[in-house]
């Protein structure tokens, strides 16, 4: 990082004109999404100076060498509708370990309640998979 290089999130401030970085980084974010097998070392690259909002999921999943598809996104909606129709002992354990974690921390605690709506889902992956074994 240096002066000479702005930063996403850092340097979109009102004094600067978005054309003048904005576009430019959606115009590369573009080109890194449209690439089938884009490399994750490209992205990574990228990331470093930032990435725009509406690009971050795309950009993260490609560092990370992630591929979602529908089946991904509804199996996770359904770990949501089984958090809100079931109560587990594994919901307490979960939130207050959040609740320590983020509490403690000014960087998480203003997270805390999206921290938990994500992990809980997660803490039903066991019981969604017994319970639809035979």
């Amino acid at each position: 990082m240096s002066i000479t290089q702005p930063q996403t999130g850092v340097d979109d401030s009102p004094d600067i004109p978005a054309e003048l970085f904005d576009s430019e980084r959606s115009r590369i974010a573009v080109l890194l999404m449209n690439t089938v097998n884009g490399s994750p070392a490209a992205a990574q690259e990228f990331a470093k100076r930032g990435c725009p909002l509406s690009y971050r999921s795309v950009i993260w999943r490609r560092i990370l060498g992630i591929r979602v598809d529908d089946i991904d996104v509804m199996y996770y909606d359904q770990l949501k509708t089984h958090v809100l129709q079931h109560e587990l002992l594994v919901d307490s354990l979960v939130y207050k370990d959040i609740k320590l974690t983020a509490t403690n921390d000014d960087q998480y605690f203003v997270f805390e309640d999206y921290l938990y709506q994500v992990t809980c889902p997660f803490s039903y992956y066991y019981v969604s998979v017994t319970v639809a074994e035979p």
